[in-house]
Formats: structure tokens, C-alpha cells, sequence
């Protein structure tokens, strides 16, 4: 008999492993489109629809006909973007694809 509940303990703690997302210590990683507003290159931050993001060091930027840096967006740009959620006011960009002028984006 013990020796079934250990069996059974072990396949409960390694289907925990299986899914790390529970006992995961990352932060989660959200997803949105918008218009960038304002870019501050040396805070690395930029505002899209109204909310201040900061950017990751090394962020990943796809302009559409190859990869970029942060300092190559523009005000105006629509794009589509990955960010960290730290806290309800600390987010972190982590991924941003421009987004071809010819698609609109609704602002709510």
C-alpha cells in the first residue's frame, strides 16, 4: 500500500513538471496592436494608444522587409507587439512587427 501511494506521488509531482505554466516563475507574455504615439530612444520607452511601454535591450523588430532596431521606428506606425506584464503598470516590450501603412487600426 505504500508502496502504490508513492507511485502515485511521483506521477502527481512529474505531471506538475509537465506543465511548468503553473509553478512558472516568468512573467506572462501578452500580445496587442496600436499606434505608436511617442518613442523616447534614450529611456527606452514609447507610448502605444496612450499606454507607456519600456523596451526590452535586446528587442525584436521586424520591419517587414527584415529585422530592425528599436531606433528605426517612427511616431505614426501601426504595429502589432509582444510585451511582459510585470505588474498593472510595468510592461516590457519584447517582439514589435510594423505593420504595413495600408491596414488601418480602430482605436477604442
Amino acid at each position: 500500500m505504500k508502496r502504490k501511494i508513492t507511485q502515485l506521488f511521483l506521477v502527481f509531482i512529474c505531471s506538475l513538471g509537465a506543465s511548468s505554466h503553473v509553478f512558472s516563475a516568468e512573467p506572462p507574455i501578452a500580445s496587442a496592436v496600436g499606434v505608436i504615439r511617442s518613442l523616447d530612444y534614450g529611456a527606452n520607452t514609447m507610448i502605444v494608444n496612450g499606454t507607456r511601454y519600456r523596451v526590452a535591450i535586446d528587442v525584436q523588430v521586424d520591419l517587414g522587409a527584415g529585422h530592425g532596431a528599436f531606433t528605426m521606428l517612427q511616431d505614426g506606425w501601426s504595429i502589432e507587439f509582444d510585451y511582459t506584464v510585470y505588474s498593472a503598470v510595468e510592461r516590457e516590450i519584447v517582439r514589435v512587427r510594423r505593420i504595413p501603412a495600408n491596414f488601418v487600426i480602430e482605436e477604442a
